[in-house]
């Protein structure tokens, strides 16, 4: 009987910010915490922190510590990526 040796699974994008981002834990908390006590779904929480996680790992740092042509490359660059007109 042969077993497959199955590769673990790929961390998530919040997994990676956390562990590559220094100080995004605290933000994920603070996020969380926020979004339960505003009565939004935990789909929403996850949407939310796989986008805030995505953006951290592109600069290595907290969005909240990007300036304003930093966002607004970036969303440039999404949008571009994706082909969207908004």
């Amino acid at each position: 009987m042969s077993t497959t040796n199955r590769s673990p699974r790929p961390s998530t994008l919040v997994a990676q910010a956390c562990a590559n981002v220094a100080g995004f834990s605290d933000l994920f908390k603070r996020l969380k915490r926020r979004m339960k006590t505003s009565g939004r779904s935990e789909s929403t929480l996850n949407n939310y922190a796989r986008h805030v996680a995505q953006m951290a790992l592109h600069f290595h740092m907290l969005p909240t510590e990007l300036d304003e042509d930093q966002i607004e490359d970036y969303l440039y660059l999404l949008q571009r990526q994706h082909n969207t007109p908004s």
